[in-house]
Parts: structure tokens; sequence; C-alpha cells
């Protein structure tokens, strides 16, 4: 599963050595999809639930 297309961002940068280098943002988008996959969410919920963040978050 590529996290840019699940999560809606773009992919993060990457370090000298070729690894992803997330920032804390990334790193909560991603737990709310592999939660949301654990517990049986379609990638649509699971959207839907990233949505939700992204709304609670802008309050």
């Amino acid at each position: 599963m590529d996290p840019g297309v699940t999560t809606g961002s773009t992919a993060p940068a990457r370090t000298a050595g070729n690894y992803r280098a997330y920032v804390r943002e990334h790193l909560n988008r991603l737990s709310i999809v592999r939660r949301g996959s654990d517990l049986g969410f379609t990638l649509d919920e699971v959207r839907a639930l990233l949505d939700l963040t992204d709304q609670w978050g802008q309050d």
C-alpha cells in the first residue's frame, strides 16, 4: 500500500540513505491507516476517517 495514495498526502522526503523521513503528521496518518486496516475498514472508510481528523484539527 502506497502511503501517499492511502493518506492523500505527498510522499515524504528521503534521507541520504534513501530512507523516507516522516514527520509527526505523516506518522499519525499512517497510524490511522494501519489501525483502520487492522479493524477491517475499507480504504474508502479509512479516507473518511482521515477527512474527519483533518476537519477536527481545523477547529
